[in-house]
């Protein structure tokens, strides 16, 4: 604490965007950072293999720990894989009606098979549990028709979303907490900031980390850090300077 308060008494000038605004922190602004030396590449083979067999796999965890993430980082691989693929987001408070009823839409039109279709949900658990049946009832089902097994990759693939394994879903990656990739991911959003505003801010950091580990949830951490780097910088008053 005594050597934050040390680099809170320099006075230095800042950039006036701040690291951790939603605009540098949504899913599509970043790739997914993996740990233990995974990558993308390696990632998306195994998850258009789990697809291939299965039809479905579940991106599984808890709130801000980089599930729509992921999914945008694999999205390249899906992309070149199926020939159509449907993408929809569904949220706690907003009406998800329109997007369901385009997922019925695009489901129809590729009852025939003809076509390698995928559907990413991107918030599954949005949907009832009715309606969630309707959805997975289909690709299991093609997986173990009457279909030779070089055709039954024809019909349609799921990925989803949501916080816990999903009936008929197979679970394909588990997001969470990571100290090491929440560090260097944390360090890399400080990278354009000046060696003692970088070292004010990764003190802050640490220790508003030991409170944030616990709810598991990054992208509420960044936002918390977001604050305090608002507040550090207008402490007297005067924006884009500290003291």
């Amino acid at each position: 604490m005594i050597a934050l308060n040390r680099c809170l008494s320099a006075r230095v000038t800042i950039p006036a965007d701040n690291p951790f605004s939603t605009c540098f922190v949504r899913p599509e602004n970043g790739n997914y950072r993996f740990p233990n030396g995974r990558n993308a590449y390696e990632t998306g083979e195994r998850l258009l293999q789990l697809l291939k067999r299965s039809g479905t796999a579940a991106i599984i965890g808890q709130h801000g720990t980089g599930k729509s993430t992921l999914l945008q980082t694999l999205a390249e691989p899906l992309h070149q894989e199926f020939d159509r693929l449907k993408w929809v987001q569904l949220t706690r408070f907003s009406d998800n009606r329109p997007a369901v009823d385009s997922v019925r839409r695009f489901l129809a039109a590729h009852r025939s098979n003809r076509y390698r279709c995928c559907l990413i949900i991107d918030g599954f658990e949005q949907l009832g549990w009715a309606e969630r049946f309707r959805l997975v009832a289909p690709t299991r089902a093609a997986r173990f028709c009457w279909r030779s097994p070089a055709n039954r990759h024809l019909g349609p693939s799921l990925v989803v979303t949501a916080h816990r394994p999903q009936l008929g879903i197979s679970t394909f990656y588990r997001t969470g907490w990571c100290d090491e990739v929440v560090d260097a991911m944390t360090t890399d959003k400080l990278s354009e900031l000046s060696p003692a505003e970088r070292e004010t801010m990764l003190q802050v950091a640490a220790q508003r980390k030991v409170t944030a580990r616990h709810g598991q949830n990054v992208r509420d951490y960044w936002f918390m850090l977001y604050d305090e780097y608002e507040r550090l910088r207008s402490r007297d008053g005067q924006p884009g300077e500290w003291q």
